[in-house]
């Protein structure tokens, strides 16, 4: 199955990782740091790479977008060390940033922004 490209930052480059913690994890990871949510196998996780959740028009102008993969609003800011990232419920995750603010600039970055109306 073909991978989308990166819904943030419009790369091609996304490597799919088998991670091994509590069982069998694997994701498609993108070289900006993003990564939809793990699954059991390698079509699933690119399935959820693939999946794009349409945004209205009238969501645009928020502190967060929804998740670009799964449209949940609710996402978590972490910290580790240095790094500040956005981490939705679903399993996927924006870039590593310096600050909180610029953690929520790349989650709202978008390579393109699917509307209803397509």
């Amino acid at each position: 199955m073909k991978r989308l490209p990166c819904p943030f930052c419009g790369s091609s480059e996304q490597e799919i990782y088998d991670l091994y913690y509590d069982g069998l994890h694997v994701l498609v990871f993108c070289k900006c740091g993003a990564q939809a949510g793990s699954a059991e196998d390698e079509e699933e996780a690119i399935a959820l790479w693939n999946t794009r959740t349409p945004v209205k028009s009238q969501e645009i102008p928020m502190e967060s977008l929804p998740c670009p993969f799964c449209g949940g609003q609710e996402q978590e800011q972490y910290q580790q060390g240095k790094y500040f990232w956005l981490w939705c419920k679903c399993g996927a995750q924006g870039s590593h940033a310096a600050n909180k603010q610029e953690a929520i600039a790349l989650w709202n970055t978008r390579s393109r922004v699917i509307t209803l109306s397509e």
